[in-house]
């Protein structure tokens, strides 16, 4: 949450954990005005946390500064201070002993608590102090474990922002539509609807992170129809698809199950390459390239 406020499904793991008011009907409330402004919740708590009920507007001024004081922390600081805080800020060791009824599952996920506490310790003596080593080095972690836990196939689901450095032999991108990837905060400011160029960049780089991390085959979908909110959407393709190019990609329906070619989709993944400027001889590679093969 800390790392990017545009991702709902994490504030709404942690907007009333542990309790601090911020009910079902006050999350409904966030949601809704969310789908109204064409915004994050995030972004509809802090523009609308006046019109909150009395507690809940408490426990939301209460999440907001535990947000910014962790990125502040982690800036200054670094991740292990931040982790330290807001443990012992929040309670939350206190709120596990509380809600967890097994033993072993208690000492488990107070374990769970001490060693993300420990890794931000050894990730900083090491200088790798930021939010973002942090984060990445626990996505880093994360599949090494599914990696040697049966060494059956698996499937790691994760953010394009989580998967930066990290190649999977097959990837699958979702959501490839205007307002998802790029963001709708990125295609047009609240005030006068003018697209900020320097914002739809940094989307566009992080498309392209998406796209590198496929060693062998690139899946992306994109809707037709999308309900968020309890509203239903149509949805328009994702400009950075046009930008590509459809001649680079096997186009297929979701009623059709017919798989593509492997030799063609070898070829499709050559043409990807070369125009994300890693072959070819058309011009120098985009600045972004240099980080993405890093």
């Amino acid at each position: 949450m800390a790392r990017n406020d545009n991702d709902d499904s994490a504030l709404l793991r942690v907007i009333n954990v542990p309790a601090r008011g911020i009910g079902k009907g006050s999350v409904d409330k966030l949601s809704t005005w969310a789908a109204e402004a064409r915004s994050s919740i995030w972004s509809a708590l802090e523009k609308r946390i006046d019109d909150l009920p009395p507690r809940a507007k408490e426990g939301a001024r209460a999440l907001v500064g535990i947000v910014n004081t962790i990125r502040e922390l982690a800036k200054s600081e670094g991740m292990a201070r931040a982790l330290d805080w807001l443990v012992e800020e929040t309670g939350y060791r206190h709120h596990l002993r509380q809600t967890v009824d097994d033993p072993l599952e208690l000492d488990m996920r107070l374990g769970v608590v001490d060693d993300l506490v420990d890794t931000a310790r050894t990730l900083g003596a090491s200088g790798q102090s930021s939010l973002d080593a942090f984060l990445d080095s626990l996505a880093l972690r994360d599949r090494e474990q599914e990696k040697s836990d049966d060494g059956s196939p698996a499937i790691t689901l994760l953010t394009m922002h989580a998967a930066k450095g990290l190649e999977f032999k097959v990837a699958f991108i979702v959501g490839m539509e205007e307002g998802t990837l790029p963001h709708q905060k990125s295609i047009a400011s609240e005030d006068d609807d003018r697209p900020d160029s320097d914002a739809i960049e940094e989307e566009r780089r992080l498309a392209y992170v998406g796209f590198t991390r496929a060693r062998e085959r690139l899946i992306l979908s994109y809707a037709r129809e999308r309900t968020r909110y309890g509203r239903t959407e149509k949805q328009t393709m994702s400009r950075f698809l046009e930008e590509a190019g459809s001649d680079a990609f096997y186009v297929t329906d979701s009623a059709d199950a017919t798989p593509a070619d492997p030799e063609m989709g070898k070829e499709m993944m050559r043409q990807i390459r070369a125009r994300l400027g890693s072959e070819g001889s058309g011009g120098s590679r985009p600045p972004w390239w240099e980080e993405t093969e890093g």
